[in-house]
């Protein structure tokens, strides 16, 4: 298993200011787009989001890993040598930019 205390000291990271959702799907939206195969689609309307809290956050500057269309990167919460995440990000740096400042 991994060891994760002292992360900050022993990785590059920078800071992250980070939003917690939850998702609420609409069960009614979903029912109805069943009934026709040509209706399903992403829309707003489906689900409900929900700020859950805002957490201070480190990520490691560099991805440890790439995928087809993503970048994972290690995170953790500041003060907080319990948990560790996977994040994942678009390789698209226009798309990071805009969702960096949506959060």
């Amino acid at each position: 298993m991994g060891e994760i205390y002292n992360f900050d000291d022993r990785v590059q990271y920078e800071k992250l200011n980070c939003q917690v959702y939850t998702v609420e799907l609409k069960q009614e939206s979903f029912k109805n787009k069943l009934e026709n195969i040509e209706w399903i689609k992403f829309e707003s309307d489906d689900f409900e989001l929900k700020l859950q809290s805002s957490w201070e956050c480190i990520r490691t500057k560099q991805p440890f890993a790439y995928g087809m269309m993503k970048a994972v990167y290690l995170m953790k919460k500041r003060n907080n040598n319990q948990e560790i995440y996977v994040v994942k990000f678009q390789l698209r740096k226009a798309f990071t930019k805009v969702l960096q400042c949506s959060q």
